[in-house]
């Protein structure tokens, strides 16, 4: 049941992610050249979602349910246990979009300052909390829910 859980997680998050990044990578006109053929913002939306969608369902997911068993052990208190989530996710971020790189992409991981790795170090890392964020979310919800319902 976990990993039907973890699943509709990368599921939200990917569509958020693919959302959020189409936004920010579309061009809203004012520099367009008559003639020239430039993505709506749906098919930016598609296109990212082809990426994020299966790197949270490969990558992201099984990371998640082994760094659950690192923060469980975690027990003093929930801003101890969220600090520890938060460096974990962080990590998994950086990790699982370093090997998105290495085997997808076939690119060696550290020759020199790249920008664009950086780039995708980034978007990892804010891919991992953003997965984080949505499953706190949707926990807080269902506890709500349980209590008042």
């Amino acid at each position: 049941m976990r990993v039907l859980k973890k699943i509709g997680v990368a599921c939200i998050s990917g569509m958020i992610l693919s959302f959020m990044l189409a936004v920010l990578g579309h061009d809203s006109g004012s520099s367009w050249v008559e003639g020239s053929y430039y993505p709506s913002l749906l098919d930016l939306f598609f296109v990212y979602a082809i990426f994020c969608v299966p790197v949270y369902m490969l990558g992201g997911v099984p990371f998640s349910l082994a760094a659950d068993m690192f923060i469980r052990k975690v027990k003093r208190n929930r801003w101890l246990r969220y600090a520890a989530a938060l460096g974990v996710y962080i990590f998994g971020g950086w990790l699982v979009m370093m090997l998105f790189l290495v085997v997808f992409l076939r690119e060696p991981v550290f020759n020199g300052a790249d920008s664009d790795k950086y780039f995708f170090y980034y978007i990892g890392i804010a891919a991992s909390l953003l997965f984080l964020h949505i499953e706190l979310l949707l926990k807080a919800v269902r506890g709500r829910r349980g209590k008042h319902g």
